[in-house]
């Protein structure tokens, strides 16, 4: 029997796979055409092998796993199943042991789709897509505040491999038609929550609350030339045919006079290097105002039209906003 990971449980092992950085979430996906075998009932779902068992408590309170038939579909003892009868796009699972599968991240990101909206969807795509990864669950008994995001990891797929799957996949799928127009709006490389917030913000569709900027590249590796010879850099966001860069200053990581220096040294480095630099604090950000002004100014520098935008794309800034920056 085999217990394939859907979901929610199928991200919260994605994450917990992240945390521990296993191996297994970055080699090959296994050949599934079909889901063979599938466990649908409690008694099957106790007689996996103990090597799955260790690793299941990390799927969630409730396990939630694809079966192929309708009669299969089960709700009780811990395991909930859900019906695929559609064809299984390629690269749709990670083998994790003989017996248990999950989801691949860009399988997982269509399954999603069926619960999510479009821009907590994108959220989600971008991190699997990003360094980052969000905690599962609040841990009980951590302050309010506290950062539990993990940062500096290594991503788990990219945005065309979303994109490739859910364009692959069935049109009858429920969701792929949100999952394939969010799919279009992923970039790599996000480093953390609020540049994945910074880049949605510009760069959404307009008459999703954005404000329609060309895409930037997020982290990438440019070559600067210092005194001590060519270094490279990785900027925030960076239109790279326009030498435009904004970085990011977090709390968390450009707190204190030293971070203060090294982040002025780092934005004189790129300025002499011909790239103009716009610095984003978290005050900024978190300001409407504010942030309208440098998204303003942003779109002359890229040489793009600053066109009326009215109240009801105020109404859709405003709610875009909260999704992306609350918590």
């Amino acid at each position: 029997m085999r217990l394939y990971l859907c979901g929610q449980s199928a991200l919260s092992m994605i994450r917990y796979l992240r945390k521990i950085n296993d191996d297994r979430l970055f080699e090959p996906p296994a050949r599934v055409r079909s889901l063979t075998k599938p466990v649908y009932g409690t008694r099957l779902f106790k007689g996996i092998s103990h090597r799955a068992e260790l690793i299941i408590g990390h799927a969630g309170d409730v396990v939630h796993a694809l079966v192929a038939k309708k009669a299969q579909v089960v709700s009780r003892g811990g395991l909930e199943t859900h019906l695929w009868s559609w064809p299984v796009p390629a690269g749709s699972f990670l083998k994790l042991e003989d017996d248990l599968y999950v989801s691949s991240p860009a399988f997982t990101f269509l399954q999603m789709a069926r619960e999510l909206d479009e821009v907590e969807l994108a959220k989600l795509g971008m991190e699997l897509c990003g360094f980052y990864s969000l905690p599962e669950k609040h841990t009980p008994f951590v302050s309010k505040g506290t950062d539990e995001t993990l940062y500096e990891l290594r991503a788990v797929t990219m945005a065309r491999r979303i994109k490739a799957l859910c364009d692959s996949a069935d049109n009858g799928v429920i969701g792929v038609r949100k999952a394939r127009m969010v799919a279009n709006w992923l970039v790599d490389g996000s480093a953390s929550p609020r540049e994945t917030a910074t880049y949605l913000l510009l760069c959404l569709p307009k008459r999703k609350g954005g404000y329609g900027l060309p895409k930037p590249l997020l982290n990438p590796t440019v070559t600067v030339s210092t005194t001590q010879g060519e270094e490279t850099r990785l900027p925030d966001l960076f239109w790279k045919d326009r030498s435009i860069d904004i970085e990011y200053q977090s709390d968390l990581s450009h707190g204190g006079d030293w971070n203060h220096y090294r982040d002025s040294k780092r934005q004189v480095m790129l300025t002499v290097n011909k790239i103009t630099v716009l610095m984003l604090t978290n005050t900024q950000l978190s300001n409407a105002d504010d942030f309208h002004e440098l998204a303003i100014g942003l779109h002359r520098l890229l040489g793009v039209r600053v066109q009326r935008l009215g109240a009801a794309w105020e109404t859709r800034r405003d709610a875009l906003r909260d999704t992306l920056l609350k918590g």
